[in-house]
């Protein structure tokens, strides 16, 4: 161990890499193209320039200060980050993994907006071996990334899957059977459904309750239960690792919007409409305010159905026009609860469930991989970066 330590060199961070901070595109110089323009919080859209070529890596200056992002092709870092301009003979996927350690948000210097000082930055005191010693480091922990990558793009594959069987069947109306059941006007904007169908308020089937105020004093980054906060509610899928965690017993108000696999939960405010479906997750975990949980008894038979229909472009639209609210857009349960939708027969929802519960179980099994992937990367992380590790013991 002394042998792998005393191969590390000392030295100031500006003497291993070279930051500059990036490059304003106003909205109307944007060009749809195939650059990533990679601001703090990640890649936020492409144009048809690029200003470095990969690859590269890039840290959050503003707003999300101290992130940390890595791209292998040309790219256009945004003013809201600095990027590194020299890697002085370094790895560039080592780079991006030893940034991730440091920590970068302690060093704000904002006084209203969070910002990060390059040369604040430059002058930290830092530990690196030799290139051949970066290049295994970042091959164990990009073989990670790699996994995880895959896995996630067979969620999407079977997400899209489950889409489109529910858009065949429910939308379109070629369900097993469809050539028996003659069509009928529903007398509502639904138009025409198949004969047995109805037509119900959402209200009818499902509430839609926003979850409970914890109180903030009572959260930490560490804890025994999960709280599933707006912004663990994504595009894709429930984020949770980035939590925050409730100390103590949980308020008897509070318990009903405990989760359990297969629970639907939407966003009621900021991003309107943010669909998820809660896997099956070592918790428990329960729902902040303004994340609705969907309850029902009666029809939890229908949960697959209503997931799928409430993350459908037509229902995202419905619940985007009846938000309210210039600057923070909310939609209340009574407005949710007004939107007409169609209620199958049962015997179609029964053959619904069982074509997509095993694609919903796949997902959540993929889902949990990923999550042992992360906690195992990231225990790594550290240990490697900081050589307390032996390489060549891996």
């Amino acid at each position: 161990m002394k042998e792998v330590m005393n191969s590390w060199e000392n030295k100031k961070l500006g003497e291993v890499i070279t930051l500059q901070r990036g490059f304003d595109i106003t909205k109307k110089e944007r060009v749809e193209g195939s650059y990533d323009v990679i601001s703090s919080s990640g890649v936020s859209y492409n144009h048809n320039e690029y200003k470095v070529k990969g690859p590269g890596v890039i840290i959050g200056r503003k707003g999300s200060l101290g992130t940390v992002h890595y791209s292998d092709s040309n790219y256009w870092p945004h003013d809201t980050t600095l990027w590194v301009k020299k890697f002085n003979g370094n790895d560039p996927l080592f780079i991006y993994y030893f940034l991730k350690t440091l920590h970068l948000e302690k060093y704000d210097v904002g006084a209203s907006n969070p910002t990060l000082n390059r040369n604040h930055v430059h002058k930290l005191q830092v530990s690196v071996p030799g290139l051949n010693t970066q290049q295994k480091i970042a091959s164990i922990l990009s073989t990670f990334d790699d996994l995880i990558e895959n896995n996630t793009r067979r969620i999407e594959i079977l997400e899209e899957m489950a889409r489109l069987i529910y858009r065949e069947w429910f939308v379109h109306y070629r369900y097993p059977g469809h050539e028996n059941d003659a069509l009928v006007d529903s007398g509502t904007d639904l138009g025409e459904i198949p004969e047995g169908w109805e037509v119900k308020e959402l209200g009818d089937l499902f509430k839609v309750k926003s979850g409970y105020a914890f109180k903030s004093k009572n959260l930490s980054d560490d804890g025994a239960f999960g709280i599933i906060k707006i912004k663990n509610v994504t595009d894709n899928g429930l984020d949770i690792d980035s939590l925050d965690y409730h100390e103590g017993p949980i308020p008897e108000r509070g318990q009903k919007f405990k989760l359990k696999n297969g629970d639907v939960l939407l966003t009621m405010t900021g991003y309107i409409g943010r669909v998820v479906r809660v896997p099956k997750l070592e918790g428990p975990f329960y729902a902040n305010q303004r994340v609705g949980k969907v309850f029902t008894k009666k029809y939890r038979h229908l949960i697959n159905y209503f997931y799928e229909l409430l993350k459908s472009r037509e229902y995202q639209d419905i619940m985007n026009n009846l938000a309210y609210g210039a600057a923070q857009p909310n939609i209340s349960s009574k407005n949710l609860h007004g939107i007409m939708v169609k209620k199958p027969k049962s015997g179609i929802i029964d053959q619904f469930n069982s074509t997509v519960q095993p694609i919903y179980e796949e997902i959540d099994t993929l889902i949990n991989k990923n999550r042992k992937f992360r906690e195992t990367r990231d225990l790594l992380l550290p240990k490697l970066i900081s050589g307390k590790i032996e390489i060549e013991s891996l």
